[in-house]
């Protein structure tokens, strides 16, 4: 997956409003296919090999628009966008709603890329049935209403030496013997997130695999993770040494004992 977009319909503090069905089911069809079409682009790809990202956009119909949100981390992206009932109203069901919607969601990552590093591309590849209906004569509607468009920053890592006493501290296999005001609790999982991503090389993961067979995104992850919550010294050698994750997870006696390190990863509880 590299670009993944919902319709959200559960909404709280704010009012929900309804997009007639015929419309609303051509948005969610729209929705649906622009993955699949984001696979096949070039600028996406390329956004998203380095780490295996990819952006997921949640998009909300009110009846006040809210500023656009974007939430990165390593691997996953997270877009909030608001959409007006009224920029549909002229509409009729089928290619314009469509174009319609992926106009706005293309604004809001233009605004985007001048405030990220790494900024995910600004275009949205039509699909063939739009690109005809424009070819026949139709008129793209462009995008709806504007919003203004933040993006919340990870926190900022907790300090190596409070995250390994913290990490030595820990008696259970939940989220140990320690609790933390969620401010910390962030900072906590960003530090953890940093040290788990430089475990992600090729070299680690088939370690891993010579001993647990095919390793998923999410075992993977665990098993980071894991090798983080065996504390510092078992940590530094893992990270310098990518075979010797193979002893440590023979030594298992239930792969139950890798989500020792999941708890961990969440941050804010």
């Amino acid at each position: 997956m590299i670009c993944d977009v919902q319709l959200n319909k559960a909404v709280d503090s704010v009012q929900r409003l309804v997009l007639p069905r015929p419309i609303e089911q051509s948005v969610q069809q729209r929705a649906a296919v622009v993955d699949s079409l984001a696979r096949k682009d070039e600028a996406w790809q390329q956004w998203s090999q380095p780490v295996g990202r990819w952006l997921s956009i949640a998009a909300t119909v009110l009846d006040k628009l809210q500023p656009a949100v974007l939430q990165p981390e390593q691997r996953i992206w997270t877009l909030h966008i608001s959409l007006s009932a009224q920029d549909y109203e002229d509409l009729s069901p089928g290619p314009e709603v469509g174009l319609r919607f992926i106009a706005t969601i293309e604004q809001v990552l233009a605004d985007l890329a001048s405030k990220l590093e790494t900024p995910p591309p600004t275009r949205l590849t039509r699909t063939k049935r739009e690109l005809e209906w424009l070819g026949q004569g139709g008129i793209d509607p462009g995008p709806g209403a504007r919003t203004s468009v933040r993006v919340r920053r990870p926190p900022r890592p907790m300090p190596e030496p409070r995250f390994w006493t913290l990490i030595a501290g820990t008696v259970d296999d939940r989220s140990g013997a320690f609790r933390l005001s969620w401010h910390q609790a962030d900072r906590f999982a960003a530090r953890m997130r940093l040290l788990c991503a430089t475990l992600d090389t090729p070299a680690h993961r088939e370690a891993a695999q010579a001993v647990l067979g095919f390793v998923s995104d999410d075992v993977w992850e665990d098993v980071r993770a894991w090798a983080v919550a065996q504390g510092e010294t078992a940590y530094r050698q893992v990270a310098a040494d990518p075979g010797s994750i193979r002893a440590r997870l023979a030594s298992l006696t239930s792969q139950d004992e890798l989500s020792i390190g999941e708890a961990l990863l969440e941050g804010t509880d």
